[in-house]
């Protein structure tokens, strides 16, 4: 067999995926070893369908072992039951903390909680900026809180719970203040060696650059992207070119180049090989050994000892074969974006642009350098599309444009970064060239990510597959006929997947109320499959995670949604808008309404800045009509601009269908809901819980006038506002109303067809 790690790859990825379907014993290994042993003496088939049935199931045993010690972990075990307590804990620091701006992020292992010993990995985010310094084996003593993680229980969300159970982190960490932190001694590691190398690296740049450019420096160079904003980002992101920042197999690319340029005239090839990879080791451990490095490094080694052995290379043994090894260290990479993207992409490189590439041979230097640059951008680029489409929903079509600019400025970047980080004084020398090309690759991305963003809905997973088989066919296949017709059938699948057909318009009104934590977002669906947004949901920590990119997107992306008719954002508290900027900013969206406007808050100046579109103010009175259905608006009174946010300026609609009436109430409080209840006429059917249960609401006054049959509260799970309160939950219960909850149901969708209502929920 030419290339054998292809197979074993391929079943222990079977084995891996076969493992969240069925339960495989231990004692099957035994029976599987023994029907491989026994293949061995058989026809080659039966030898190769037994040991590939070992792999499978071996892979799935060993995934199903780390399971079981991560469910029965102590920490997750103590979490489980006492969830939000402040405890005194004691813990050591695994990694060199994130820092941002107003806060960091530490990777600890827990010893103790309370004067228990219990052990487990936690991810703490401390408030306030780090003083002293931290690294990796301080011992550390504090006050925080501690909790099991949750996904949001929305369609298409981002799986934080795998990516967390990935990186082996059992729960989330909180401590408000940095000043309760004490650093009680530590352990000397070779870790600590390697983060305190790292740590005076990050120092040492944001001392010599601004907060903007330290961020962009630290990221290239350190995979730190503690000091990156939001909005930088979502520029980078936006204009294709966020790759680069991330340290993977370009930047250990820029790095043996280096080091080849360096000692070709030196050592011979082989010693410089040999170099190469003590040097590298010693950059993946201040690394830290993240998994995007790792998976370049692996592919370097393999490489490298290949080259010692004087062995022929197998392109397809190699990739193969440290894809496996990374699985084998870590199965649930298998699931990882980064994992996909890193292998594909160097399967493209591998298999495609460089059997191209050597067609340009006959031309100059400089024209072949060009040539390849742009070949190797486009190729990539319309390669990935399927994939992108299906997980990222958005595609940069300018990133082969701006990623021209943004591979060579970054390769002289990563080669100053050689002379920057080591030596004391070169800063002085060259820190001028570097800003400078700091900000050549800041404004190309600035520039391209404002020509346009596409957001399309996602593919059905079989069309990704099969472009991918069909372009895995096309390189194997020698037969020019054969090649001819893979090509067009896999340009069909990418017409297909870049032109995914509208929904169907129906009968029925749907109403989507998003799990979006501690928040609002509510999609209207109308029966002519138009549809009309209610807040976005959002998070007061403006660095903490973006509702709108990871929610809302997602799943109008998995409902077909590429246009909004109108967007409303109830009230400008941060739970409901915040998520709205990344839908405004992707998404087209005809109209923009907003109520009571407070010239004041910072959050709402940001809000305008941000968004392209123009808000127009609305308050009681004015009706909307979409099809068959009618939409008013009955509260706020006015739409005056105001000093403050207040939960009373809170937008109310109230939307008619088949004789059913739905009542959205944003955060009304006991004030707007007495007036409310005044100027109702009749009972509704259906109530969205007003201010997520505060005491401050859902009035008898209110309750009683309007006496709804069916209720929904979106709040976070085990939140910190104590929301529903229990006095608000005997209201509804007295009423005989039927109660959701998003923090417990996850989504919910409330159907109206043929005049009767139903909750189909997540």
């Amino acid at each position: 067999m030419s290339a054998p790690f292809v197979w074993i790859f391929v079943c222990f990825s079977a084995g891996i995926m076969g493992a969240r379907l069925l339960a495989f014993p231990a004692w099957s290994i035994s029976v599987c070893v023994v029907t491989a042993t026994c293949g061995l003496f058989a026809r080659y088939r039966i030898a190769f369908a037994s040991q590939a049935l070992l792999i499978i199931v071996l892979s799935a045993c060993i995934v199903q072992h780390q399971q079981d010690l991560y469910e029965s972990n102590d920490l997750r075990r103590w979490a489980r039951f006492n969830e939000g307590e402040v405890v005194a804990f004691q813990c050591v620091l695994l990694r060199t903390p994130e820092v941002a701006s107003d806060y960091f992020t530490m990777r600890v292992q827990v010893g103790s909680i309370a004067g228990v010993p219990i052990r487990g990995v936690a991810r703490i985010t401390v408030s306030g900026a780090m003083k002293p310094a931290l690294i990796a084996g301080d011992r550390v003593e504090s006050f925080g809180r501690f909790r099991l993680p949750r996904n949001f229980q929305t369609e298409g969300a981002f799986d934080y719970e795998r990516y967390l159970r990935m990186e082996g982190i059992h729960v989330l960490g909180s401590v408000k203040n940095s000043a309760v932190l004490r650093v009680t001694g530590y352990v000397r590691t070779i870790r600590r060696l390697s983060s305190s190398v790292r740590m005076n690296a990050i120092l040492k740049t944001a001392r010599s650059f601004s907060d903007q450019e330290g961020g962009i420096l630290r990221a290239l160079w350190l995979d730190d992207r503690g000091g990156l904003s939001q909005t930088d980002q979502q520029m980078l992101m936006d204009a294709g070119v966020f790759h680069i920042i991330a340290i993977s197999g370009f930047h250990i690319t820029v790095l043996v180049f280096l080091l080849f340029v360096c000692l070709k005239r030196i050592v011979s090839f082989r010693s410089a090989v040999l170099i190469a990879c003590l040097l590298l080791a010693g950059y993946f451990l201040i690394l830290e050994g993240r998994a995007s490095v790792t998976r370049a490094f692996l592919s370097f080694l393999i490489f490298a000892f290949a080259v010692r052995r004087h062995d022929r290379i197998s392109l397809a043994n190699w990739i193969s074969l440290s894809a496996w090894i990374q699985l084998t260290l870590n199965p649930l990479e298998l699931y990882d974006s980064g994992f996909h993207l890193t292998y594909l992409s160097t399967a493209v490189i591998l298999f495609m642009i460089v059997p191209l590439s050597g067609r340009l041979l006959r031309l100059s230097k400089a024209y072949r350098l060009v040539l390849s640059l742009v070949l190797t951008s486009l190729v990539l680029q319309i390669v990935l599309i399927p994939y992108q489409v299906y997980t990222f929903h958005r595609i940069p079509f300018y990133s082969v444009a701006a990623n021209l600019v943004a591979v060579p400025v970054s390769s002289v970047l990563i080669a100053l970064g050689v002379l920057f980080l080591p030596l004391p004084w070169t800063g002085l020398l060259i820190g001028a060239p570097i800003r400078a090309l700091i900000h050549l690759f800041l404004g190309t991305a600035g520039f391209f990510s404002q020509q346009g963003v596409r957001i399309l809905p996602s593919p059905q997973l079989w069309m990704v597959f099969l472009f991918y088989f069909t372009l895995a066919a096309f390189v194997t296949i020698r037969g020019i006929r054969w090649k001819c017709v893979l090509l067009v059938l896999s340009t069909l699948v990418l017409y297909l997947v870049l032109n995914v057909p509208p929904p169907e318009k129906s009968d029925r009104l749907r109403l989507h109320f998003l799990d979006v934590g501690q928040g609002d977002s509510i999609l209207i669906e109308y029966p002519d499959e138009t549809f009309d947004l209610v807040d976005g949901g959002g998070f007061f920590n403006s660095d903490a995670l973006d509702t709108g990119q990871s929610i809302l997107i997602p799943y109008l992306c998995k409902k077909g949604v590429t246009k909004l008719n109108r967007v409303f954002l109830t009230h400008a508290h941060a739970d409901h808008m915040n998520g709205l900027i990344t839908v405004l900013r992707y998404m087209p969206v005809n109209d923009l309404y907003v109520t009571r406007q407070p010239f004041e808050d910072r959050g709402y100046q940001y809000f305008l800045r941000t968004v392209a579109k123009s808000p127009i103010p609305i308050c009681r009175g004015r009706s909307f009509r979409q099809g068959d259905v009618r939409l008013d608006v009955l509260a706020p009174e006015d739409s005056k601009k105001t000093r403050k946010v207040a939960n009373d300026d809170s937008l109310v609609l109230l939307l008619q269908f088949q004789n059913r009436r739905l009542l959205l109430t944003g955060d009304v409080e006991v004030e707007a809901e007495a007036r409310l209840a005044q100027q109702m006429d009749a009972t509704v059917d259906f109530m969205k819980v007003p201010h997520h249960g505060s005491r401050t609401s859902s009035s008898e006054v209110l309750l009683r006038k309007i006496r709804p049959k069916i209720v929904v509260a979106s709040l976070g799970f085990n939140n910190w506002f104590g929301h529903p309160h229990k006095e608000v939950l005997d209201r509804y219960k007295k009423g005989h109303t039927i109660l959701y909850r998003t923090d417990r149901c996850g989504t919910i969708q409330l159907t109206v067809s043929r005049g009767y209502l139903s909750v189909i929920l997540y």
